[in-house]
């Protein structure tokens, strides 16, 4: 599961969708230009204005995009990373489980069963998709803890050592103006790690 998963109170199937859009058959014509989903930023004010939401104007392109689904499953005209983005703007869109949030989490459904029509179409299969197991997700969420820790501590060790190293340096150039060279400076710079 991705991480950005997590914070979607929909990330399962935003993942799944993900998933399937990657595996689309490439017998879908890639034409770059049909869907310009890697490039959106925000949404047109005007449009959630005229909409109330966020999710009503996203609802709104999303039907500018695909064309609505009243006649059936949607069509796809390209494959490639273009489309495939369409995921990060339900991601950012998707704030909850209610109110205008329905209207995505149908989009996300209908997008995951073109594309499973889409597949069996051209008899292509979607490879199955991995889930992690809650254990393994905790296992892994500890792993990252640890080796956080162990690279903090590192980079503590690094900033010591060159902090030490720099006073080494100030420490030894006041011995020389008092002048005091050779066993003394010696002396003291091997004391220091």
């Amino acid at each position: 599961m991705s991480t950005a998963a997590a914070a979607s109170p929909f990330g399962r199937e935003l993942d799944t969708l993900l998933h399937h859009l990657k595996h689309l058959p490439t017998k879908i014509p890639e034409k770059f230009g049909q869907y310009h989903f890697d490039s959106w930023g925000k949404l047109d004010p005007e449009l959630v204005d005229d909409t109330g939401t966020r999710q009503g104007a996203l609802n709104m392109m999303l039907e500018r995009a695909f064309g609505t689904r009243k006649d059936g499953l949607v069509v796809f005209h390209e494959w490639g990373p273009s489309l495939e983005a369409v995921v990060s703007v339900l991601r950012r869109e998707i704030t909850g489980l209610e109110g205008e949030n329905v209207l995505l989490m149908k989009w996300t459904k209908d997008l995951i069963a073109a594309a499973k029509g889409v597949c069996e179409k051209h008899s292509s299969k979607i490879p199955r998709e991995s889930k992690m197991t809650e254990k393994k997700a905790i296992a892994q969420e500890e792993k990252r803890i640890r080796d956080e820790a162990v690279l903090e501590k590192a980079v503590a060790k690094a900033k010591r050592t060159t902090v030490l190293a720099e006073r080494q340096d100030i420490f030894d150039a006041m011995l020389n103006q008092l002048g005091f060279k050779g066993e003394l400076a010696t002396a003291r710079s091997r004391r220091l790690p």
